[in-house]
């Protein structure tokens, strides 16, 4: 007989995000990707909407990203909180609905921010902040703005579309203050990052675009390449690379990238195929859906069928692992990457 050593691990720290006693609403740490650790140890979060008329009150960390240094207790040691977090905090735009993205270092030599993170959020936003200087303050929130043009991330250069001014580049829209929350809102996924042969580096995003700001109906594009711009000497940006223009899906989940280091790249979404509002129980419901997209285009290469894929959860990423991809559904499905000379094949196989 083993003897098995059964105490339980003690909790070593904690941090309360939004000090309150109000029962809904209290900056919450759900985003699809969870926390971030980068190679210094630092933890990075995303944290979702608070109460109105929390402005500048110490220590409530609604709509922010959060970074806590290495080691026990939890120490804040940066944040950062959009220009515009009342109006999201009114509207129920959570800034979670996105996790951070540490991307890797990008040469001093090619940028003055060579360190960087990104997120996305409700609004369909995608954000760039340098980690190195996170731009908040670590008391409290700074006042409220309605001029995206005070926004302390890496915003492009010039005017953006929806704002006739600088600000953040907002990725699927329309963009729109009031229409952000439930079947409305543009974006509750990760980015993913890539860096392609020639050195330039890439993050793709999934969200649901919209047919109006005031709509529900989703329309393409709901998949996006983006192009981390870099100068030297100057600050990074996010720029449109490519989009693709005839998938409009339903609750994406979070995109990846496999590859063969630069080589042999596939991103791969998986599609819920209902809205987030719509119910997932009974006969009628759609089966979730598995694309496997080429990185350069972002046209199909490969595309489940309805009856592939059971029922299943939103917003659900894939795993991988030795050429083999796993979709959770209702059981665990497996698909299995075979190249030949055209296309790519994928032998599939599922179990409960």
């Amino acid at each position: 007989m083993v003897a098995v050593d059964t105490v339980a691990p003690a909790l070593s720290s904690a941090f309360a995000g939004a000090p309150a006693t109000a029962p809904l609403a209290n900056g919450g740490m759900w985003a699809s990707g969870g926390p971030a650790v980068d190679d210094r140890g630092n933890v990075y979060s995303t944290t979702g909407n608070g109460t109105i008329d929390t402005t500048a009150v110490p220590g409530y960390w609604g709509q922010s990203v959060l970074v806590w240094g290495p080691g026990t207790p939890l120490t804040l040691s940066g944040t950062y909180t959009p220009w515009n977090y009342c109006q999201m905090d009114l509207n129920d735009a959570d800034l979670s609905g996105g996790a951070v993205v540490i991307l890797p270092d990008l040469g001093i030599e090619n940028t003055s921010t060579p360190h960087l993170i990104t997120f996305g959020g409700k609004q369909g936003n995608q954000y760039l902040v340098d980690r190195d200087h996170m731009p908040g303050s670590l008391i409290s929130r700074p006042p409220c703005s309605f001029s995206p043009a005070t926004d302390r991330s890496l915003v492009p250069p010039g005017a953006q579309p929806q704002f006739d001014q600088a600000g953040p580049l907002n990725v699927f829209g329309p963009y729109s203050e009031e229409y952000s929350s439930l079947d409305y809102a543009k974006g509750r996924s990760t980015g993913a990052f890539f860096r392609a042969a020639d050195g330039s580096n890439f993050v793709f995003v999934t969200g649901s675009s919209k047919g109006a700001p005031n709509a529900v109906q989703t329309v393409p594009p709901c998949i996006v390449k983006l192009r981390l711009v870099t100068v030297p000497g100057q600050p990074a940006y996010l720029a449109v690379e490519a989009s693709e223009n005839s998938f409009d899906f339903l609750s994406p989940g979070s995109p990846w990238v496999t590859s063969n280091g630069a080589d042999h790249a596939i991103v791969w979404v998986l599609v819920a195929n209902v809205a987030r509002a719509t119910s997932l129980v009974g006969p009628n419901v759609p089966h979730p859906v598995l694309y496997a997209l080429a990185p350069v285009t972002l046209k199909a290469i490969w595309i489940s069928t309805p009856e592939m894929l059971n029922v299943g959860g939103k917003y659900n990423t894939p795993a991988f692992g030795r050429g083999i991809v796993f979709v959770g559904t209702d059981r665990i499905q497996a698909f299995g990457v075979r190249p030949n000379r055209r296309s790519i094949s994928v032998r599939h196989s599922a179990g409960k």
